[in-house]
């Protein structure tokens, strides 16, 4: 019974045959899995390049409609608006013809009529109880998106059958003296959203399932318009990264990436780009390469077997004398002799070669012995000169690149030290923040390797009038913090002696380099360090907007 099966041939061949079925399945399995792997990561990359891409092209757009409101407010047109106003019209309309997104732009004054707007629309309207207009009086203003309210009848409505919707820009306007004379805004239409995606969105992006939703602070959807209050974003989804696959509220498993829309505006948004797409879709090149992988793993066996068959029997003796000689070596016998009686060519080869590797392995075993040794001693070395690199990029990690001084990283482990030391034993400590006034401006006329030149010459004179145990940062692109630890009252005297210093120094410009501080104290109502510099950038502010040019102690 089963008398096939003692034969070298039959056995040879079944043992091989379970053995390509097996290494078959293990190898689909394999690469089915890794497949999965590598285009869930894919796709997963993918979406987060796509939800960055419109997060930035979103925030490019805000920051560009923020800053060409901020400098309508700072055009000389406004000094005379109290008694001519044509000027002003004539700006906003020119201002509205640029972007056909601009659905409204006006001035109102301080107490909040609209006094100038493009196409006399609002002229005459109370706005001081919009959003846009009282919070505008303090700053720059970017709103959330909200729908129209006094616009509502005057423009036409959308073709896509959504209500108008708008985002509110604002800046305060002053003239040259420092007077408030009002609020320039305008509404944007929030139309301006499908030309965001149409530039980052792939072109096959529907046909894939790739969804994009826009989400305000609070996590409900703005965009598109029939997903709101239809599509709730899961709070599993991390933010800036890629996620494992979720589960919808549709019941639906997606690929999801969520990104923070990152704006320069003073008015804090917390808007998310969120990007979505069902893992089925996700995966379906993989369950193809599937299938093609069952069907070639299954033709491979089949040609495997019958290949066995043929040529178990040519091999049977010569493989049976191999493996007694290599059975020898096993065991420690390495001086045996390989000489087999076969006419096979390649069977007295290998029978050649593997006497000739025995005698090698030999060989090479007592080589190897000495290059360990010789290998451990360079480990070490390397071990050394590594921890030394890694002690000065630490150092460089440190550095401000322009300037050679600390940068913001160092600055901040200065202060949550100084504030920790503060919390134990009391010891008060100061800050000063410094701006260096019209700094833009140098870039423009001179370029900036001279702008380049101003910051290098700015961190040496702050450097000679500090002393050593203080600590200089340059904080922003042309803001710099200094930390005077175990300092009160003489902090003042620093920062006017920086600023008499920086005021007389003789710069490469035409005009003169001056500078901005606002300073403060460690005190009780300091909550941590991020609150200090808090107080002393408020009396920075103050100093700006009070002429520049001057220091100022923040209250405690």
């Amino acid at each position: 019974m089963l008398q096939w099966y003692n034969t070298f041939r039959h056995r040879l061949t079944l043992l091989i045959g379970i053995l390509v079925i097996a290494l078959g399945i293990g190898f689909v399995s394999f690469i089915y899995h890794m497949a999965s792997q590598k285009l869930t990561s894919a796709s997963s990359e993918e979406l987060n390049n796509i939800a960055r891409s419109t997060a930035n092209m979103l925030a490019a757009t805000l920051n560009e409609r923020q800053r060409e409101i901020v400098l309508l407010s700072k055009r000389q047109i406004f000094e005379s608006v109290e008694t001519n106003l044509q000027p002003v019209r004539d700006a906003i309309t020119m201002m509205q013809d640029s972007y056909s997104h601009y659905a409204w732009i006006g001035f109102a004054n301080t107490q909040g009529i609209v006094v100038a707007s493009g196409k006399g629309r609002l002229e005459g309207v109370d706005v001081s109880q919009r959003p846009w207009f009282y919070e505008g009086l303090k700053q720059a203003y970017l709103s959330d998106i909200h729908e129209a309210v006094l616009l509502a009848n005057k423009l036409p409505e959308s073709d896509n059958n959504e209500p108008l919707r708008f985002v509110d820009f604002a800046a305060p306007v002053f003239k040259s003296n420092g007077k408030l004379l009002g609020v320039v805004a305008t509404h944007a239409n929030w139309s301006w959203i499908t030309e965001v995606l149409a530039s980052t969105m792939p072109q096959n992006a529907k046909q894939r399932g790739v969804d994009v939703f826009i989400t305000d602070s609070q996590g409900q959807v703005l965009f598109p318009f029939n997903s709101i209050g239809k599509v709730n974003i899961p709070q599993a989804l991390n933010l800036n990264g890629k996620n494992r696959p979720i589960i919808w509220q549709d019941g639906i498993e997606y690929l999801s990436s969520q990104i923070a829309v990152q704006t320069i505006s003073e008015t804090e948004l917390a808007w998310h780009v969120v990007v979505r797409q069902p893992t089925e879709k996700a995966l379906s090149t993989a369950k193809d390469l599937l299938r093609s992988l069952l069907w070639f793993g299954l033709l491979a066996t089949l040609l495997s077997v019958l290949l066995v068959y043929k040529l178990a029997s040519k091999f049977s003796l010569p493989i049976e004398s191999l493996a007694t000689i290599a059975k020898q070596i096993q065991q420690g016998n390495v001086l045996v002799n390989f000489n087999i009686d076969n006419k096979l060519t390649e069977i007295n080869s290998l029978a050649r070669s593997l006497q000739t590797m025995t005698t090698t392995l030999l060989m090479r075993e007592n080589a190897l012995t000495d290059i360990n040794k010789t290998l451990e001693q360079k480990v070490q070395e390397r071990t050394g000169d590594l921890e030394t690199a890694n002690i000065e990029l630490k150092k460089l990690a440190r550095r401000d690149p322009l300037t050679g001084i600390a940068n913001r990283l160092a600055m901040a482990e200065a202060l949550r030290h100084e504030f920790l030391l503060y919390k134990r034993s009391g010891v008060r400590f100061a800050v000063i923040i410094l701006d260096i006034d019209h700094f833009k401006r140098v870039n423009d006329e001179y370029g900036h390797t001279t702008g380049d030149i101003v910051l290098k010459k700015m961190a040496n004179l702050i450097t000679q009038s500090i002393r050593e145990t203080d600590l200089l940062a340059r904080f922003g692109g042309e803001e710099f913090l200094i930390l005077l630890p175990n300092t009160e009252e003489a902090a003042i005297s620093v920062a006017q002696k920086i600023c008499s210093a920086v005021a007389s120094y003789a710069f490469p410009t035409k005009h003169a380099i001056t500078v901005s501080i606002g300073l403060a104290i460690i005190d009780k109502v300091d909550q941590n360090q991020d609150a200090l510099i808090h107080r002393a950038d408020q009396a920075l502010y103050k100093v700006k907007n009070s002429g520049r040019n001057n220091v100022l102690m923040a209250d405690g």
